[in-house]
């Protein structure tokens, strides 16, 4: 059961298509949430034909123009469906069809300044799942000084926002794989 979220910074390239075709199949992905993919909803098709061609996929072009969230998955190994969407974050409720294991998955792409972060994090904090939830994606904020290399190396509003939806939420950091900094 192999899922994973990316911020492809673009996808409508066919190097970058290569790319993440490559990343799915090298890692055995079922399910993967692609972030910042500036796909016009006329071009989506042609994208995720060069993708996985038996896939479902869903964009969230409803939410914002550019569909800043690009989400593809085997409906063969899991049940999806939607439960809540934002031009920053789409949340789904997953079942694995080998288990009949059920979780809650929501795919960040916040937005850049952190005002208009407010609104991502008031829906997340007044989230209350009764099953198991994974939040992942890029927030555009840390939760920890360590997390900054270059640039503002201090404390900021924006940071508190962020650290106290997570408290807010329940929710924990997990362990991450591969580089830190990319």
């Amino acid at each position: 059961m192999n899922y994973a979220a990316w911020n492809v910074r673009g996808l409508n390239k066919r190097s970058h298509q290569k790319e993440v075709l490559s990343f799915l199949n090298s890692n055995q992905l079922t399910f993967v949430g692609l972030l910042e993919t500036k796909i016009k909803s006329c071009n989506l098709a042609k994208v995720v034909g060069k993708l996985k061609k038996n896939w479902q996929w869903y964009a969230n072009h409803v939410d914002h123009y550019n569909g800043r969230i690009l989400v593809g998955w085997d409906a063969s190994i899991w049940d999806i469906s939607i439960l809540n969407t934002s031009p920053q974050h789409v949340t789904y409720n997953v079942g694995f069809r080998a288990s009949n294991v059920h979780f809650l998955v929501t795919f960040v792409y916040a937005f850049n300044d952190g005002s208009d972060r407010v609104p991502l994090w008031d829906t997340l904090s007044a989230f209350d799942p009764n099953v198991p939830w994974c939040i992942c994606g890029d927030f555009n904020t840390v939760l920890s000084i360590e997390e900054i290399l270059g640039g503002r190396e201090h404390w900021t509003p924006e940071m508190q926002q962020f650290k106290d939806c997570v408290y807010d939420s329940g929710l924990a950091e997990l362990r991450t794989s591969g580089d830190l900094f990319t």
